[in-house]
């Protein structure tokens, strides 16, 4: 069996809010484990032997060699199988030792050439009417403890483009080309094997942007500081807009638009943008909301501004909030959110104050 047990996601605001989005331009990368036989491992005597339940012991034999590695990878060893009984197991230890009893598994070592293929799925759609295209299949040989490292990156960096093909007349638009979700599935191949591969799951999904981070951001390449979640804590840094700039210029006539993550976090529920005009005195104007349209999905999202403004307006902030509530259609990625984990107040994207200048 193979199983993902380190995934590129990180926590944000030290809650339970994860993100599981990442710059494409950096290595995305998953830490999978070759496990072929869950097995309770214990020392057998006092000589240098390990004895082990497995089920099924209908694949080892006597004389296989066994490499034998405890669930937290403080012990690890090989051995020969010198007695077989039912379920039970003895080896004599070739390397390694095992000092107190402990959950673990076993690789046969007469899985001769043993490598993982893992398929990298590109995925389109809405939820619950998902549609999977493949990117490319990598190789990878793990380690003698069972270890591999996969890096997706390079098959995703097929799916971003640098060409905006906005038209400019909704409210808000998926781009394609700025991110997207993507999925993963393994097979276990050695001499004279070919596994089938493991299936996708329409609620495990990893996510990507089109970006790339600076050394020494916060969350490394995962990009935590910029996706929205539905519920923040006091203290909480909220997401911010897919914006290099603290404050962007936005030239009257001229397209403009702001990008951000519409998460897997928030998917089904409502959300508007709302903008506050300021004249040069920076005192307010006026204060409008608008409710976006997200019926194209996850992914990453292009934000119109209401344009035609008057010439006595100088900025203008623009956040997203989620006050309004309620749900649209179809219900939310993730059920265990839960309308009863919903809170109902906050803002989620940090504002961005625009300067107004006329070309």
């Amino acid at each position: 069996m193979i199983s993902i047990i380190s995934y590129p996601e990180k926590t944000v605001n030290a809650g339970s809010n994860v993100s599981k989005w990442n710059a494409v331009h950096h290595p995305i990368k998953f830490q999978v484990l070759r496990r072929d036989y869950d097995v309770f491992l214990d020392m057998y005597g006092t000589s240098l032997s390990v004895l082990f339940g497995v089920n099924p012991t209908s694949f080892i034999s006597i004389g296989d060699t066994l490499s034998f590695q405890t669930n937290n990878f403080v012990s690890s060893g090989t051995g020969i199988v010198t007695t077989i009984s039912g379920n039970t197991v003895i080896c004599t230890l070739l390397t390694g030792s095992l000092a107190v009893t402990q959950a673990g598994f076993v690789n046969l070592d007469s899985r001769k050439n043993f490598y993982i293929k893992t398929k990298v799925w590109g995925v389109q759609g809405l939820v619950g009417n998902l549609t999977y295209y493949l990117l490319g299949t990598s190789t990878n040989r793990p380690s003698d403890k069972g270890l591999a490292t996969v890096d997706v990156s390079t098959f995703l960096k097929s799916n971003v483009d640098y060409k905006n093909e906005f038209d400019y007349n909704v409210l808000n638009w998926l781009d394609s080309t700025l991110g997207g979700m993507f999925n993963v599935s393994f097979s276990e191949n050695w001499t004279g094997h070919e596994g089938a591969f493991s299936g996708l799951s329409e609620t495990d999904l990893n996510y990507y942007t089109n970006s790339a981070k600076q050394i020494q951001d916060v969350f490394g390449s995962n990009m935590g500081e910029y996706v929205p979640f539905l519920t923040y804590a006091v203290e909480d840094t909220k997401a911010k807009f897919l914006s290099s700039f603290e404050k962007p210029t936005y030239f009257t006539g001229l397209p403009f638009d702001l990008s951000f993550i519409y998460s897997e976090k928030i998917w089904g529920f409502e959300f508007s943008k709302y903008e506050e005009t300021k004249n040069i005195n920076g005192v307010t104007a006026a204060i409008t909301n608008n409710t976006l349209d997200f019926n194209d999905g996850i992914g990453v999202h292009r934000l119109m501004l209401a344009q035609n403004y008057a010439s006595t307006i100088k900025t203008v902030d623009v956040w997203l909030d989620n006050s309004l509530g309620g749900t649209i259609s179809p219900i939310p990625i993730e059920a265990t959110l839960g309308y009863a984990d919903y809170v109902d107040e906050g803002y989620y994207e940090t504002i961005t104050e625009l300067a107004v200048l006329s070309p």
